[in-house]
């Protein structure tokens, strides 16, 4: 049940592959994928669209003790708006006894996340969401939206 509600974020990882390339910033490339992948921490990458980041996270994660898990990417640009136009991160931190979110779903598998900035846009509810990924970052605990209707 839970592969099944992740198989539309669930993403092919790159097996059998390497950095091409014999330059020092190869080389060094290289070296922070093993060490992300030696330490199961967060890891945020950031460039322009169409420079790699999926394949650097899925090559992170199949060199990883994680490498039998799942590896899932979600775009928060295509998180769906509620009428007052908040977003709804439903399908990232879940809902208080109705859904799990993906946080919860993925268990021990590595999550891309992708436009995360879209989270901290706008008013003071996107910093709110901000700190709630945040806090599971540090901590590994998730806080679900509330059950109730209207409100994140």
């Amino acid at each position: 049940m839970r592969i099944q509600a992740l198989q539309s974020y669930i993403q092919p990882v790159p097996s059998e592959t390497s950095i091409l390339g014999s330059s020092k910033a190869a080389q060094k490339l290289a070296q922070q994928v093993n060490q992300a992948a030696a330490h199961l921490e967060p890891v945020a990458l950031q460039a322009q669209a169409g420079t790699g980041k999926t394949f650097l996270a899925g090559l992170i994660h199949s060199r990883s003790e994680l490498a039998s898990q799942p590896f899932a990417e979600m775009d928060c640009a295509n998180l769906l708006r509620a009428e007052d136009g908040r977003l709804d991160t439903d399908a990232l931190f879940g809902r208080v006894g109705q859904q799990l979110g993906i946080l919860e779903l993925l268990q021990r598998g590595t999550l891309l996340l992708d436009n995360v900035q879209v989270l901290s846009q706008g008013d003071a509810y996107g910093g709110k969401l901000r700190s709630r990924l945040i806090h599971y970052l540090k901590t590994g605990l998730i806080l679900p939206n509330p059950g109730y209707c209207g409100q994140n």
